[in-house]
């Protein structure tokens, strides 16, 4: 994985903390597009969905809660 890459994974965890890109953006103090764009990164670096996203917020995966305790 590319430098840039690691720092996927804290978008990642705010995500699955808030479940929800825009209170990510937030917290992480940048745009929800930048959310977006570095969990598809990672969803296509680690080939899998993370995410579901809807109207309701993002709701993660069973993939999603595999990484996520990896990575706590």
């Amino acid at each position: 994985m590319g430098d840039g890459r690691w720092d996927d994974f804290r978008y990642f965890l705010a995500v699955a903390k808030t479940s929800s890109i825009k209170k990510a953006a937030a917290e992480l103090k940048t745009t929800q597009s930048a959310v977006s764009k570095r969990l598809e990164r990672l969803e296509d670096t680690l080939n899998v969905r993370l995410f579901e996203r809807g109207p309701t917020g993002a709701k993660i995966t069973f993939q999603g809660v595999r990484i996520l305790n990896h990575v706590m």
